[in-house]
Parts: structure tokens; sequence; C-alpha cells
């Protein structure tokens, strides 16, 4: 089951806050441009980009740290 990048950081923050540690959960996106010019022409362009969630968190004096490109509650 597919889930927004907004309901994975909930899921996961509400599953360690579960078991008692604390956390702090964000959602990562990131754009690249890309440009190719060759003589003075444009011979290449691309857009491309990403998203993915991180998690920190910490319990008993240790931090921890996570992060995923997948949104399911499997991942």
């Amino acid at each position: 089951m597919s889930l927004s990048t907004e309901e994975s950081v909930e899921y996961v923050v509400s599953r360690v806050k579960s078991r008692g540690a604390s956390c702090d959960g964000l959602v990562i996106t990131s754009t690249q441009k890309n440009v190719e010019v060759f003589k003075g022409k444009l011979s290449s362009s691309e857009v491309s980009s990403s998203q993915g969630i991180g998690i920190r968190v910490l319990q008993g004096g240790c931090p921890g740290y996570a992060s995923s490109h997948r949104f399911s509650k499997e991942a």
C-alpha cells in the first residue's frame, strides 16, 4: 500500500513514539537540472526530481538516523 510522503512521515513518527522514543521526521525533495551545450548550441537538457523521508530518533541518549525513498508501511 503506497502512502504520500506526509503520511509516511506521520506513520513512522507514530510508530517510534509508541515505543517511547523521541523523534523528528522530515520530507526531502530534490530537483536537478542538467544542460549540455556543444559548439554554442543547446544539445540536451534534462530535469529530474526525487523525494524521500528521513527520521532522527533519540532513545536513551543515543541518536539514530534513517531515510527511505519508498513510501509504504512495509518499507
